[in-house]
């Protein structure tokens, strides 16, 4: 159980980073 959510927290926090960078790359862009 714990590992499934941390694995879910990590897949989150992938997520959101992946986001951030692509608008980051816009911006600059």
């Amino acid at each position: 159980m714990y590992v499934a959510e941390s694995t879910r927290k990590t897949l989150l926090y992938h997520m959101e980073f992946s986001e951030l960078t692509s608008r980051y790359i816009k911006i600059i862009n």
